[in-house]
């Protein structure tokens, strides 16, 4: 069994190793009846940043403040354990932090990771002790949260559709990514950039629930949105291939000529696009492999690719890629109060980091919500605070923000029976009845090393996701 570690105890390791593990050093989190919550972030996979668990311990540490502020004898504590971004792995390590921490609520990350955790939920001979409520942050999958989703194994697509309502998504579905993806397209000479009549894009994906589901959503975006002659073609990378040696350049080639495996099509014409939906290790070959082939049609990715790693990986090589994603913090008080909180220690939040620290900000809301009326907080158990889920995010609930203050206020509401609408930092957490939210996107960029946001779009009425003005 893979053994998990408690905040506390990482972050007296990290501490003697003089390491940025980011880990929570809360003295609050070591008090004996603490409400145990579990993250798991990628700390050794190709989606790897210490910048997760860093966004993790800051709601924490905030949260815990704001108890303390309140009075009360609640307190939270974190227990981490590292993701690998690998769904067995991941699905493993959840499990000990089910049976061994004692968890009554999990943050996940990829799509991947997600699916094979929330299976720990329908499993029929369950490897866990007990179910769990799920926030994840990085889980795009259009399958999550889908009622007609698809899987071979009963357990799996049970996890996917998620009828019980176990899982909430911090973050946006990839149909809709793919929509303003196309969107972007079709503001250049209609997306027809070559001029030969037919719309074509190239879409280059990993072969997991995340990549299926991207290539799917561009096929149904490009068929929709397109109005003349279209086509697409995708071509899916092996997530078990080593990295370092395999050869990005002759999927690409497949992606760049002229035919189309997908249709079977010898002589159809050149793409007008590649779009990469691709994790970040692999996107850093793809783009790499990309630039030294010289292809002549834009790159455009997908959310994974907008990772500060990633900038610093490809240098020059990353300029010009363009892609869409939610912003990096929502465009309000409360993002900005969020980003100034994480920077504050010198850290630079990427994409993804307040999407981590809403997850866990909401299951602790939902726990503050559940033990009410318990002599002892510790004890609420995993189901009460997925019921409570739906106190914390009322439309018609208080208005309650990223910070210490707004916390305590959100406490006091609470705890004499109201409701709150959180209204977090990442701009996802207004979970509809099947868990999901719906934040806008951004068109950007990569300039002189930097991701610059541009337009944005608007998903939350329209599924084609029209520009805002």
């Amino acid at each position: 069994m893979i053994r998990t570690r408690t905040g506390l105890l990482l972050g007296t390791l990290c501490a003697a190793l003089s390491i940025g593990c980011g880990s929570d050093d809360d003295e609050d989190a070591s008090a004996p009846n603490a409400i145990h919550i579990g993250a798991l972030t990628d700390e050794t996979g190709p989606s790897a940043s210490p910048l997760y668990r860093n966004a993790v311990s800051l709601a924490s540490k905030q949260m815990n403040q704001a108890l303390a502020n309140a009075g009360s004898k609640v307190r939270f504590a974190i227990s981490f354990a590292d993701s690998q971004s690998n769904g067995p792995h991941s699905q493993e390590s959840a499990t000990d932090l089910i049976n061994t921490n004692k968890v009554v609520g999990l943050v996940t990350d990829i799509s991947g990771d997600t699916v094979s955790v929330n299976t720990l939920n329908y499993q029929e001979e369950p490897l866990a002790d007990y179910k769990v409520p799920i926030t994840c942050y990085l889980c795009s999958a259009a399958s999550i949260n889908n009622p007609e989703a698809k899987d071979a194994d009963p357990a799996r697509q049970a996890a996917l559709r998620d009828e019980d309502n176990w899982l909430f998504r911090t973050f946006f579905n990839a149909k809709y990514e793919a929509a303003v993806q196309t969107q972007i397209l079709l503001g250049t000479d209609g997306g027809d950039r070559n001029g030969d009549g037919l719309v074509k894009v190239g879409v280059y994906a990993i072969d997991d629930p995340y990549g299926q589901s991207s290539a799917a959503a561009v096929k149904a975006a490009v068929s929709e949105l397109v109005t003349g002659e279209s086509a697409v073609e995708v071509v899916f990378f092996n997530p078990m291939e080593d990295l370092n040696s395999y050869d990005f350049g002759e999927d690409l080639g497949i992606l760049t000529d002229a035919s189309n495996a997908d249709t079977g099509a010898a002589n159809e014409g050149e793409p007008d696009a590649i779009f990469l939906a691709l994790l970040s290790g692999s996107s850093s070959g793809a783009v790499k492999a990309y630039r030294e082939g010289d292809y002549q049609p834009p790159l455009f990715a997908t959310t994974a690719f907008r990772r500060n790693a990633i900038l610093s990986s490809l240098g020059s090589l990353a300029e010009g890629v363009q892609g869409n994603s939610p912003p990096l913090v929502s465009d309000d008080a409360s993002g900005k109060a969020f980003q100034s909180a994480f920077e504050e220690n010198g850290d630079q939040a990427e994409m993804g980091c307040s999407g981590a620290y809403d997850s866990t900000v909401a299951l602790m809301l939902a726990s503050i919500a559940a033990s009410v009326d318990l002599e002892d907080p510790s004890e609420v158990t995993a189901e009460a605070v997925r019921e409570a889920m739906a106190r914390i995010s009322d439309p018609e609930g208080e208005p309650v923000s990223a910070t210490v203050e707004d916390f305590q206020r959100a406490y006091e509401v609470l705890t004499t029976g109201g409701t709150v609408r959180y209204d977090g930092a990442s701009g996802a957490t207004n979970y509809n009845e099947s868990g999901d939210a719906t934040p806008v996107l951004v068109h950007w960029e990569v300039e002189q090393k930097k991701f610059i946001e541009t337009d944005v779009y608007d998903c939350s009425s329209d599924e084609l996701c029209a520009i805002t003005p």
